[in-house]
């Protein structure tokens, strides 16, 4: 039983790692995406 425990933990942590990487990952690219793209500004303006 123990053994059991332990490998779905295990398993639950390199899940945990892996979606905590890709959510980072896409956080950061959203973030520059949004600083690079600036629409130009009217002349009216």
């Amino acid at each position: 039983m123990k053994v059991m425990v332990e490998r779905i933990l295990l398993w639950f942590g390199g899940a945990m790692a892996v979606l905590a990487r890709y959510t980072a990952t896409a956080s950061v690219s959203s973030t520059c995406f949004y600083t690079a793209y600036q629409p130009d500004v009217p002349d009216e303006l």
